[in-house]
């Protein structure tokens, strides 16, 4: 059975990479279209945009988690693979343009669980544990 690590970029789950090893490394990174949330160093969004094979301009979450990812894959010696899911707007506007609150709790499914859930499928054969 292969074993994978999901990581948001937060505290908990870089803890878990750095003292669990897996088989996989795998990072959900949320996007927005907002221009004036631009990533401020070009040379690293063109790495991000390398990485999920899709547009980037900016992060919905801390611009730091991109820092921490990319420090983590040195830490822990192995490739993090990076995917992506829809962006902040495209999940609104799929949702009816409601903004995500305690009944309607879909952003991180929509942009986090589902494309790592994705990714598993097309990379992973068999029985995979999760953490």
């Amino acid at each position: 059975m292969k074993t994978i690590n999901s990581l948001s970029g937060g505290k908990t789950s870089s803890y878990i990479a750095a003292n669990y090893p897996a088989d996989y490394n795998v990072f959900s990174l949320v996007r927005t279209k907002d221009e004036a949330s631009k990533f401020k160093d070009d040379k690293i969004r063109r790495l991000v945009e390398d990485k999920i094979q899709a547009p980037f301009i900016a992060t919905a979450e801390d611009d730091t988690i991109i820092y921490t990812m990319l420090d983590l894959e040195q830490y822990i010696g192995k490739e993090i693979s990076w995917v992506t899911g829809p962006t902040f707007e495209e999940v609104i506007r799929n949702h009816g343009g409601f903004l995500p609150n305690k009944v309607a709790r879909y952003c991180t499914t929509d942009m986090k669980t589902m494309p790592i859930a994705q990714w598993r499928h097309k990379n992973v054969e068999g029985d995979a544990e999760m953490r």
